[in-house]
């Protein structure tokens, strides 16, 4: 899947950079981290939009299926995905076990402000906007039991759902509202990027500069972009990232992944 990406990304110009657990693997392991069982990709918003409209003409992207909200309600989160329908997997998602095919997430990249006040007044607005898109879908993608729920956080997301929040906020609204403010601050005129629907949130706020103009790294024996200082990128979001985390650590599976089944 991921050979055929990145040949129609070249082919389209499209700009990209291999994140979290992608880069985490290329670096570390130059393939997959050997428990993992996704690849994500982030594409600046300008060209996130264009990948967006070449998807709708035919619904798939280098001849892989595609599913993104709102064109596809089926799609359980914000960005982009092409999936394999070859590969069955059954995981939990939410209150359900759902019923998927192997993925790669495309997340978009937005700019941020630069100035220090304008950015943390940003980031809050980003963060309310991006709970009240998780609320409006709580039963379809919140898993209350999920590894990166703590004690208090925990209870409130328990509680959330015991009282029925999630009726408040409406689908289509909520996504509205957050990608007008994802993209209120272009990428490129930006000094500060971010990939706010990336699983860290705002740890995936960083200068632009960290992702540079992109540097080639080893992939299964590949090469494919990454951010240009993965050093800052990793260890802001990973830590001590050269140190695998212990077999009973539940990162191990994040995607509550039951079963894999090939066609």
């Amino acid at each position: 899947m991921l050979e055929k990406l990145i040949l129609f990304l070249q082919e389209n110009e499209i700009r990209y950079f291999i994140l979290a657990g992608t880069l985490l693997g290329a670096v570390r392991h130059k393939g997959f981290i050997p428990w993992d069982d996704d690849i994500d990709i982030g594409v600046p918003r300008k060209d996130y939009d264009r990948l967006i409209e070449l998807a709708k003409t035919n619904l798939e992207i280098a001849g892989l299926p595609v599913k993104f909200y709102p064109f596809d309600n089926t799609c359980t989160n914000y960005p982009l995905k092409v999936i394999d329908k070859t590969v069955v997997i059954k995981k939990k998602t939410g209150e359900t076990v759902e019923t998927t095919n192997a993925w790669i997430t495309l997340f978009p990249l937005d700019g941020m402000p630069t100035n220090v006040t304008a950015r943390k007044i940003h980031s809050v607005l980003l963060l309310w906007r991006r709970f009240a898109y998780v609320m409006a879908r709580y039963r379809k993608i919140v898993d209350v039991d999920s590894y990166r729920y703590k004690h208090l956080k925990k209870s409130l997301v328990k509680l959330v759902g015991m009282l029925r929040l999630d009726i408040l906020f409406d689908e289509q609204k909520t996504f509205e509202k957050i990608t007008k403010d994802l993209k209120r601050f272009p990428f490129d005129s930006s000094e500060y990027v971010i990939c706010l629907m990336g699983g860290y949130k705002l740890k995936e706020l960083f200068p632009k500069q960290v992702f540079g103009k992109g540097k080639l790294y080893e992939f299964e024996g590949m090469s494919i972009i990454g951010p240009e200082d993965y050093d800052t990128y990793l260890k802001q979001i990973y830590g001590d990232y050269m140190i695998p985390p212990s077999e009973d650590n539940p990162i191990r599976n994040s995607h509550n992944v039951l079963g894999i089944e090939i066609k």
